[in-house]
């Protein structure tokens, strides 16, 4: 790129700041921050207070104390880096001829929010029924909250084009059962349970099973009820499902009873709904940053809570509004948080976040420690089954203590770190921090903690939020 030769020239007379900026940057003017990038490691100067205005990841780099001004990117071509640095200075997304994909990629890990949207909308806006399956597929590893939530959008907009599909069979498993499961799905039922057969008879394929009633079953797994059989026609289900071993003699048997009397749905296992839309339209909702405690997360083996009086209240906080998939674990690398409450709690568990790859146990160690102490108050050690179907990807992790129980007291205006080391698969990760959060009552500040070893900090990273009691006043 040539440099600006004419320091009298007003060029800047007749663009806006965002053009100006980008003039500046095509002729590489008051660079601070240099890229190597692509196989031939072409070097590209930036703007450090551009990137910083427009990334968390790129903010966080480049505020620290020794920011980095030199960062390798092999992954993605000089004219590809170029398309996605232009976006961040103008807000103009140009992509032809430019590889999508490696944008997206390049978005994601910059949680550049709106340019992945963008590249997502295109995507599908341009996309026909059948790339749609190898597209989530391509993408399930990486596939954030409003990635999925577009993608079911597709879905809904163009429901029999989609199951009617010949690339159906290669929809990953964990799409299609949240899928299969979501109410504002509306296609016919004879329509839907071929397309998840001709799925089935393709994993059988996969797994190098026999592809027979039987073995769909056990790759179903639990969509299996999801397919709402009471719905199929009578001849459908005679030629399909029929004897097909399928269905176990007693599901048969319950639903040719309820068929025979539709009054009678006691102990039924399936949904006998018809499919229509919810009145509500369908949105993307950021995941709540203070839920309620819910029932519906994994946790870890049960023991009893420590407290010394009858009456407590209980509670929990997440630290992210959204959730992001691919937190990579190295040998030695802990991932930790800091954290002080204005008033006095126990601290009963922490959300970790689960494998986003793969079904799989992943082996978790959680340490408690004061700040102005080296050795930990507390250390659990538990090994977590994680499901991939498992809704918010986050698993309880108990906080032992001295007497076999969960619990520690947690001191008001103390600091505390909470140190994760794992052993698995890729991870989901979260993603915009929050520093200060209120919940019952309770201040929670989070800060960034010197413990911490594999990238985890207040904006980003493992430790999904806590779970706590606080105590009656005496």
């Amino acid at each position: 790129m040539a440099t600006l030769k004419k320091l009298h020239e007003d060029w800047q007379a007749d663009r806006n700041t965002q053009d100006a900026m980008w003039h500046m940057f095509e002729h590489q003017v008051n660079c601070d921050v240099f890229f190597e990038v692509g196989s031939d490691q072409e070097r590209i100067g930036a703007h450090s207070a551009v990137l910083m205005a427009r990334s968390m990841v790129w903010f966080r780099e480049l505020a620290g104390e020794v920011p980095t001004r030199e960062i390798i990117l092999f992954e993605v071509e000089p004219e590809e880096f170029n398309c996605f640095l232009r976006y961040l200075y103008t807000g103009r997304l140009q992509t032809d001829g430019i590889s999508v994909d490696n944008l997206l990629k390049l978005a994601e890990k910059y949680c550049v929010r709106e340019c992945v949207k963008l590249l997502v909308t295109k995507q599908l806006e341009t996309m026909d029924p059948e790339t749609f399956c190898p597209f989530v597929r391509k993408n399930e590893h990486h596939m954030t909250d409003l990635m999925r939530f577009k993608c079911f959008e597709y879905v809904f907009s163009h429901p029999f084009q989609v199951f009617h599909s010949a690339s159906f069979p290669y929809l990953p498993y964990s799409f299609l059962k949240a899928l299969l499961g979501n109410e504002y799905l509306v296609i016919d039922e004879d329509v839907l349970c071929t397309a998840v057969l001709l799925w089935a008879s393709q994993e059988c394929r996969s797994q190098k099973m026999e592809e027979n009633g039987k073995n769909q079953r056990l790759v179903l797994q639990d969509a299996l009820y999801l397919i709402r059989f009471p719905l199929l026609s009578q001849d459908y289900f005679t030629e399909n499902i029929s004897e097909s071993q399928l269905l176990s003699d007693k599901e048969e048997l319950q639903l040719y009873r309820y068929l025979m009397n539709k009054n009678k749905s006691d102990g039924f296992p399936f949904n006998i709904n018809k499919r229509k839309a919810p009145i509500t339209p369908f949105q993307f909702i950021v995941e709540e940053a203070n839920p309620r405690p819910s029932s519906g997360l994994h946790v870890s083996e049960s023991r009893p809570i420590l407290t010394t009086v009858e009456s407590v209240h209980e509670g929990s906080v997440l630290r992210f509004k959204e959730r992001g998939s691919g937190w990579g674990y190295r040998l030695d690398r802990k991932d930790a948080v800091a954290f002080e409450v204005n008033k006095d709690i126990i601290l009963t568990d922490v959300y970790i976040y689960g494998n986003c790859k793969e079904n799989g146990k992943m082996e978790v160690s959680v340490s408690l420690q004061r700040d102005t102490q080296s050795e930990p108050l507390s250390i659990s050690m538990v090994q977590l089954q994680c499901e991939l179907s498992h809704a918010t990807g986050r698993y309880e992790v108990g906080i032992e203590n001295d007497v076999g129980s969960y619990g520690i007291k947690i001191t008001a205006g103390v600091v505390y770190h909470i140190v994760v080391e794992i052993k698995g698969t890729n991870s989901y990760y979260g993603k915009h921090g929050i520093k200060e959060v209120i919940s019952d009552g309770i201040t929670f500040s989070f800060k960034n903690s010197y413990l911490s070893t594999n990238n985890t900090n207040v904006d980003m990273g493992q430790i999904a939020g806590l779970k706590f009691h606080i105590l009656p006043k005496e």
